[in-house]
């Protein structure tokens, strides 16, 4: 009786720290997805960040080596706003999408 006892006991703490060592582990695959979550996020709001700067630095350089008269930059920087911001919607679409897909 008491050796049936003994090993139902055995048995159980087996299960039970079975259980436990398969639930720490899943906990710990949870954790490390979550921090490529957040090391993914960082890094896209880095790159919107960066993107910003390029598109404020690329309108500045576009300026100074056109070297348009008053009448030719009347006529291209609209034309070229909006390529620009149609651009920047394709852009948005692929930052989108591959923030959907990396989560």
């Amino acid at each position: 009786m008491k050796k049936s006892i003994a090993v139902c006991l055995l048995l159980l703490s087996v299960l039970l720290s079975s259980g436990i060592l398969a639930q720490s582990q899943e906990t710990q695959k949870q954790t490390s997805r979550t921090a490529m979550t957040d090391a993914q996020r960082k890094n896209l709001q880095e790159y919107i960040d960066l993107r910003s700067n390029v598109r404020q630095q690329k309108d500045e350089i576009m300026g100074a080596v056109m070297a348009l008269n008053v009448d030719q930059a009347a006529n291209f920087w609209p034309i070229y706003e909006e390529y620009d911001a149609e651009l920047t919607k394709l852009d948005n679409r692929r930052v989108a999408n591959s923030s959907v897909l990396s989560c």
